[in-house]
């Protein structure tokens, strides 16, 4: 588990630099201390085919499977058990800090002082000509905490080495917990629920939000239930995309398309679309009427709920091989590489893109582009 936490981190890194692994974990050896080495050859410029729950069930079932399944007893067989399952199950792509959270919720074991080696693999650098860049894998408030404390490459993996990084992950501030969850310090606002219940159907749903971005889909779904609203419907699509239950997930989607929508739940509806009914192999006539109407209820808005239509159109795109139409979105959707929360997303579809034919999607996306300057 302390292998596969540093695996999630070393894809946190890449993704974060624009790279990827560029031959799996083929070229990756384990030290006799227990630290995960790739190499220079492991990696290259570029962004990822493989989601990171792939790349990870992959290396998960390395380590673990020996002939179906993982056998044995103990906390992390236990844990590689769960993640495994969650992976498996799991259709719609995951950041690489996503997992990160994932990971240690599972397996908590991790922020024992065994593993502060693993721990301390968490931090890394970008070296660029204006300056060295320091970053920690996980969750957005967790990495802003960590940074705010650390100048140094060093001091930041001592401090994730140490018992503070736990306290840090861990915290529970006082507060009202819609703040504490508006501030993405889910635990926290999940901790202060617990000392007072949600008192209206928003924050129930801001509750079960709370549980499904720690990865708690099926507490999130319980959370949910008696909940009638639009976002409490999307979101409970969005656990059970997660969960594989695409046939209760293709029901809701047939409801909610008859409904008067905010844009930015149509816009996640689509992205939900796309997966649910690809995955059960139906054709495009079903999915692109999600993808028309997000792009048209957000024309012109010029914010993330625009950009976010377009990764959609982008990755439907994808599944029905048009590449003339991929190059297009994805050109279009370009700022949205200025946005930490959807750049990784960029990078995972233009990858998609250059597995099909990467000289020619270079071309296209050139020639793309002076078209769209053109006007």
């Amino acid at each position: 588990m302390a292998v596969l936490l540093q695996a999630a981190g070393l894809l946190s890194l890449l993704d974060a630099a624009g790279w990827r692994l560029a031959a799996g974990w083929s070229p990756a050896r384990v030290t006799p201390g227990g630290l995960l080495v790739v190499g220079d050859e492991g990696a290259a410029p570029g962004g990822s085919v493989q989601t990171a729950q792939e790349l990870l069930r992959d290396l998960a079932i390395r380590l673990f499977e020996t002939g179906g399944g993982v056998a044995g007893r103990g906390e992390g067989r236990r844990a590689a058990r769960a993640m495994l399952d969650r992976w498996r199950h799991s259709l719609s792509p995951l950041s690489p800090d996503e997992v990160v959270a994932q990971l240690l919720d599972a397996a908590p074991f991790l922020w024992e002082p065994p593993f502060a080696s693993a721990r301390a693999a968490l931090a890394g650098e970008m070296l660029r000509e204006t300056g060295a860049r320091l970053w920690v894998a996980g969750p957005r408030p967790f990495r802003q905490s960590l940074l705010a404390r650390c100048r140094e490459g060093v001091e930041l993996r001592a401090l994730l080495a140490g018992p503070e990084a736990r306290t840090l992950w861990n915290q529970e501030e006082e507060g009202d917990p819609r703040e504490l969850a508006a501030r993405g310090k889910w635990r926290a606002a999940l901790a202060a629920w617990e000392r007072r219940l949600p008192s209206s159907d928003g924050e129930r749903v801001e509750r079960a939000n709370a549980f499904f971005a720690l990865g708690r889909f099926e507490a999130a779904l319980e959370a949910l239930t008696g909940l009638g609203s639009a976002a409490a419907r999307c979101l409970a699509l969005r656990c059970q995309l997660q969960l594989g239950a695409l046939g209760a997930a293709r029901a809701a989607l047939l409801r909610l398309g008859k409904e008067r929508l905010p844009p930015e739940v149509v816009v996640e509806l689509a992205e939900i679309a796309a997966r649910v009914l690809a995955n059960r192999g139906e054709g495009s006539d079903t999915v692109w009427p999600w993808i028309r109407r997000a792009l048209a209820e957000t024309s012109g808005q010029g914010d993330r709920a625009t950009l976010r239509a377009r990764l959609v159109a982008a990755e439907a795109a994808w599944d029905r091989k048009d590449l003339a139409a991929m190059d297009l979105w994805l050109e279009k959707a370009r700022p949205a590489l200025d946005d930490p929360e959807l750049a990784w997303r960029w990078h995972h579809v233009r990858g998609l893109r250059m597995e099909q034919d990467p000289r020619g999607g270079e071309e296209a996306a050139r020639s793309v582009a002076r078209a769209i300057r053109a006007g």
